[in-house]
């Protein structure tokens, strides 16, 4: 990992009072709920329920 990311997430860690492993965690988590919540828009917008 580069030295600049592992020091900006050690300052954001450090802010709030976190471990990077929950810190980490958080993250992929909040990526994928995002990627699954594009998927159900996806297949929402297929199927014809936004119009």
């Amino acid at each position: 990992m580069p030295e600049e990311v592992r020091d900006a997430i050690a300052g954001r860690t450090a802010a709030r009072g976190q471990s990077t492993q929950v810190y980490l965690r958080a993250l992929l988590e909040r990526e994928f709920r995002a990627e699954r919540n594009h998927h159900l828009l996806e297949s929402l917008s297929a199927a014809g329920a936004w119009r």
